[in-house]
């Protein structure tokens, strides 16, 4: 049996919308027990819209937060449904 060297690390997961520069990032893969993707809070795949409020019906931009963009989009809507 081949032996594989393995080094015991710890993660910390930030928000940060950048790695640090000044930090040494590795890419990390997360798996469940059985061996599948793991989905971790935050990954997209169960995100919650935690502070969400409806807004105006303005352009969605690159820059907006999803929070954001859907509150804009929402909005956009109700006008059209209301025409």
């Amino acid at each position: 049996m081949a032996s594989i060297d393995q080094a015991i690390q710890q993660a910390v997961l930030t928000s940060l919308p950048a790695p640090n520069p000044n930090t040494t990032t590795v890419r990390l893969a997360v798996f469940n027990a059985d061996g599948s993707p793991a989905s971790l809070p935050g990954s997209g795949a169960q995100m919650k819209l935690t502070g969400y409020t409806s807004g105006s019906a303005g352009n969605v931009s690159a820059t907006d937060s999803v929070n954001a963009a859907i509150a804009k989009l929402e909005a956009r809507i109700a006008a059209l449904e209301s025409a």
